[in-house]
Parts: structure tokens; C-alpha cells; sequence
């Protein structure tokens, strides 16, 4: 009889389990989210609009076939940044609709006007979609539509994409030049003055000082820089006015394209250079690890004898 009735508790409590299992899994909920949360043809997005207080307002348009930052300031975007929300869209599902309907919770899940980051999506002045993106947990990304008290939770997406800072759109390229058109190099810094060019097919470099004789100068250093100036990126954008009377370092390459400049001073209390490149009206923020090389004395870009055989 005990186990009859232990048995009997059992399959009521698993019954009563079940039942609100099903129950819940049909909750209905205000918000008129799909499962597919974003239906829309996501090629004919033309702008994204971010918005939160800690982010302030960023705007990215196309213009094109490129995008463009727009707010807080306007500057070439990142392309792979831009298209790797868009291409995040598809994946935003419904997981399990409604998790609340009380505005009192909103800062809880982190939905509300002061926590949460507004999205929009448009194509032109037609929005195609539009939430905002709230706490992160391990069931999910909770979101909720402005003007609705619904808090949805979403399967894992990353929901970084949408909340990183303005900085992060912006191209980091500082300039793609080819290494094999750079002919010529002049370098100003702490160490000297020096002119390093090709002569045949050999680059060779000259001091400032009467015995800095013309040498054939050290290949695989002069390779480097060549290497670094075909693919020079940012760390940060320094937007303030700086003096780049006195640099601490400049450097003067000539290409087929004319002579390009880059000038360095460093920026106070950090590890970075500001440097003002020829082509550009921006200030790039350079880690100094990265000009330093550029920073030689003679004896040290100068080729080193090899010691002789005994």
C-alpha cells in the first residue's frame, strides 16, 4: 500500500509538472515578434541607427556600395564591422517569448531607455525592424520593442555587435601602400638623420654626419618597414588638435604617386604615437612598438659585416 501511494504522488506531481510545461511553452505575449525575428530582405538595408546612453547616437549609412559613419562624426566605416551586424540579423530567433510584462522590470533585464540599446534598421526612410538590446545571459539575449512593455528573450546572438562604441565602426587603415613602389626613405628622429633608397637592387642608406658614408644598408630591416606601410592600422583616432611642429619621428617615403609623409609626436601618459599622415586630415593613434622600428641610428640600419671563417 505505501508504495501504491508513493507511486500514486509521483505520476500526480510529474502530471502537474507537465501541464505547466505546456502551458508555459504557449504563453501568449503583446509583442508581435515571429520566431523568425527578422523577416526582411536584409540587402535592402541603406542606414543603422544605434542609440544608448553610454554609446550616445551612431548612425551608419550606405553610400554605394561602402558604409559610412555618419554620427557621431562622419568617417570611412569599417566594412567587415558593418556586415557582420547585418549578417547577425538572420540569427536573432525567438527562444521563449515573454518573459515579463511589467515596465518595473525593464531595468532588470537591462531593456529599459537608460540601460538598453536601441536599434533601427532602415531602407531607406522605411523601418524595416526595430528593438532594443538588453542583458545577456546564458538562455539568451533579452530585447524588447520600443513602446511595448513585452520583454522577449532570444536564442544567443552576439549582441556585442550592436553595443560596441562609435570608435569600434570607424576603419581602423591608416594606408595600404605597395612595399615594392617605395624607392626612397628619409627618417628624422632622436637618433638622426638618415636617407635610405634603392640603388640597382640594393638599398643602401646615408647619415647626416660626414662619416656616415653612402653603405648598403641592413635588407631585412628596410623589408620590414616597407611590410608595415602596406598594411598600417590605427589602434585609436586621436580627434583633438595636436602640433606636429617638432615630431619626435617623421618619415618621408617616395612612391610613384608622389611623396607621403608621416609625422609622429607622442601622445602624453600612453603607449601610442599621435601621427599625422600626409593623405589623411585625421590623427591616428599608433602604438609606439609598431614606429619604433623606424627609430634607428646609422650603425643599426647600416648592413652588419659578417665575421670571417677561421
Amino acid at each position: 500500500m505505501k508504495k501504491t501511494g508513493l507511486l500514486a504522488v509521483v505520476l500526480v506531481a510529474l502530471g502537474i509538472i507537465a501541464y505547466f510545461s505546456v502551458k508555459g511553452s504557449n504563453t501568449s505575449f503583446s509583442s508581435d515578434l515571429p520566431k523568425d525575428f527578422f523577416a526582411a530582405d536584409t540587402t535592402k538595408i541603406t542606414s543603422i541607427e544605434l542609440k544608448s546612453i553610454k554609446n550616445g547616437e551612431i548612425a551608419i549609412s550606405k553610400e554605394g556600395e561602402f558604409w559610412k559613419l555618419t554620427k557621431p562624426v562622419v568617417y570611412q566605416a569599417d566594412q567587415s564591422k558593418v556586415n557582420a551586424i547585418i549578417n547577425e540579423i538572420p540569427k536573432i530567433l525567438i527562444n521563449n517569448p515573454e518573459q515579463s510584462n511589467n515596465p518595473e522590470k525593464f531595468e532588470k533585464y537591462q531593456v529599459s531607455d537608460s540601460t538598453g540599446t536601441f536599434v533601427k534598421f532602415l531602407a531607406g526612410n522605411e523601418v524595416l525592424a526595430e528593438f532594443i538590446v538588453g542583458k545577456s545571459a546564458s538562455s539568451g539575449v533579452f530585447l524588447r520593442q520600443p513602446n511595448k512593455n513585452a520583454v522577449i528573450l532570444a536564442e544567443s546572438f552576439n549582441s556585442y555587435l550592436f553595443t560596441q562604441p562609435s570608435e569600434q565602426f570607424r576603419d581602423r587603415t591608416v594606408c595600404k601602400l605597395k612595399a615594392e613602389e617605395i624607392t626612397k626613405y628619409f627618417v628624422k628622429s632622436l637618433k638622426g638623420e638618415l636617407t635610405i633608397e634603392k640603388a640597382d637592387s640594393l638599398w643602401v642608406v646615408t647619415g647626416s654626419e660626414a662619416k656616415e658614408k653612402t653603405t648598403q644598408a641592413d635588407e631585412s630591416l628596410i623589408e620590414t618597414w616597407g611590410a608595415r606601410f602596406a598594411n598600417l592600422f590605427a589602434s585609436k583616432f586621436h580627434d583633438a588638435q595636436s602640433d606636429f611642429t617638432n615630431p619626435t619621428l617623421s618619415v618621408k617615403l617616395t612612391t610613384p604617386q608622389g611623396e607621403k609623409t608621416f609625422l609622429a609626436v607622442e601622445d602624453k601618459d600612453t603607449n601610442f604615437y599621435q601621427v599625422k599622415y600626409s593623405d589623411s586630415e585625421q590623427i591616428f593613434l599608433i602604438a609606439k612598438g609598431v614606429l619604433d622600428s623606424y627609430n634607428k641610428s646609422y650603425d643599426e640600419l647600416k648592413k652588419q659585416e659578417q665575421p670571417k671563417k677561421k
